[in-house]
């Protein structure tokens, strides 16, 4: 399971890809592959902000980066 299930099901939606967001927060696909798979800290609070600023505006940061898995 992804560590953001939200941003996952997010960027599926949209047809959006870990490069996608790479591009956006100026860093390399593997390393946004590895915050997103919670095996290095996290999205840093900047990247989240431009991560929900230009991909997805309709959504809270709270909601996009929550760790929580979706209740069943």
């Amino acid at each position: 399971m992804p560590y953001y299930p939200n941003l996952a099901a997010a960027m599926a939606s949209r047809g959006l890809y870990q490069k996608d967001i790479a591009r956006v927060v100026g860093r390399r696909a593997e390393t946004v592959g590895r915050w997103m798979d919670g095996k290095e800290c996290g999205f840093p609070v900047g990247s989240a902000f431009k991560i929900r600023d230009e991909l997805f505006p309709g959504m809270s940061i709270e909601e996009l980066f929550s760790t929580e898995q979706p209740a069943a």
